[in-house]
């Protein structure tokens, strides 16, 4: 018989035996039907403790299930915002790297695209100094020939010896000894050459001698001899003339092609030092760019770590808040149970008590 029905069968058993103890006088049958009164309350309150204290026990595990699940809840809510914080910095970190990379390589290949084009250029001056060089070559060739062609047409012109008479003969012998000195000159210095300014100006004296000595005498054959020889000599003098000019033209070509390569090799050395210089600068400056970059990531990081923390300890202070509001709570369930178990210990005494009365009244 459950509780309920054993508590009922003795406030009814109670009432029984009060009532035929007052009719019949028997004060032990009285006494004893209070017994079974009291014990119907002591098995109620009893009753009602037990499922109180059982409640309140329940109560106490699914507040406690209820604040563990909540509290889980809330970390693992706090982790996904932590990691997708860390998440969405190494993301804006990444950016930033990628974007100061891009950055970086495209100066570079600017700073690449003016070296190519300082290196194009000086090629094109290296080109222009070989023009400059080839066109004077050229030129002081075109005065050699010109040159050649005057030394041609000075032979050509050159009159023979001829002293059929004695004119001739006299001043032709006049003029060698008083070239004698000139002679022995160009004997020691083996310069015997028509070109040698001395001789050349020899030339001319001799030239005007002989149109002199025509002009005096009257003679057509001195005087046609003495502007032979000054046809020839000038002939000689203008190709002695070009002959310079094509040594000075040869040489300044050279000089012109020389400073241009020249300037073109500084030019296209100083393009690429330019461009390294300027690319290790683009280098260190995106070193720092980049150190700065993730300094302000470790930054975030860290800050969003300290939430974390700050978050994770104000969940460990509630939760010993919890706890302690847990354990009261299981005080009180613990209490009402101890209370319940006293009734139950009362209402066995009641049964000790009914049993005896029950003894002693069959006894008598």
């Amino acid at each position: 018989m459950d509780s309920v029905g054993q508590e009922a069968l003795d406030r009814v058993t109670g009432a029984v035996q009060k009532f035929a103890g007052s009719v019949t006088g028997q004060e032990t049958l009285q006494r004893e039907g209070r017994l079974h009164s009291d014990k119907a309350d002591s098995a109620r309150e009893a009753r009602i403790a037990a499922d109180r204290a059982q409640a309140q026990e329940e109560l106490a595990e699914a507040t406690e299930e209820q604040r563990e699940a909540a509290s889980e809840r809330a970390r693992l809510l706090e982790e996904k915002i932590r990691q997708e914080e860390e998440a969405r910095v190494a993301r804006e970190e990444n950016k930033e790297k990628e974007l100061i990379s891009e950055q970086t390589e495209r100066a570079k290949s600017i700073a690449d695209d003016d070296a190519a084009r300082a290196q194009e250029s000086a090629h094109k001056q290296e080109v222009d100094a070989a023009r400059t060089k080839t066109d004077a070559r050229r030129r002081a060739a075109d005065l050699g020939t010109e040159a050649d062609r005057e030394r041609e047409r000075a032979q050509a012109l050159d009159p023979e010896v001829s002293e059929n008479s004695f004119t001739q003969r006299w001043l032709s012998r006049g003029l060698q000894v008083t070239r004698l000195p000139l002679t022995a000159v160009e004997r020691v210095t083996r310069r015997a050459d028509s070109e040698w300014p001395p001789a050349v100006g020899f030339r001319k004296v001799e030239s005007s001698v002989w149109q002199m000595a025509g002009g005096l005498l009257r003679n057509e054959e001195l005087v046609r001899r003495g502007k032979a020889i000054q046809a020839s000599t000038r002939s000689v003098e203008r190709a002695v003339d070009r002959e310079a000019q094509a040594q000075r033209v040869e040489a300044e070509g050279e000089a012109k092609a020389q400073a241009k390569a020249e300037q073109a090799r500084q030019a296209e050395q100083k393009a690429k030092r330019s461009a390294q210089v300027r690319k290790e600068e683009l280098e260190r400056r995106e070193q720092t760019r980049q150190e700065k970059v993730e300094k302000e990531a470790a930054a975030k990081k860290d800050a969003a770590n300290k939430r974390a923390a700050k978050a994770a300890e104000g969940r460990q202070n509630r939760r010993r808040t919890d706890a302690l509001a847990d354990a009261t709570q299981k005080e009180k369930a613990a209490a009402e149970k101890a209370a319940a178990a006293h009734k139950e210990q009362n209402v066995v005494e009641l049964d000790r008590e009914i049993a005896n009365s029950r003894r002693n009244r069959k006894s008598s």
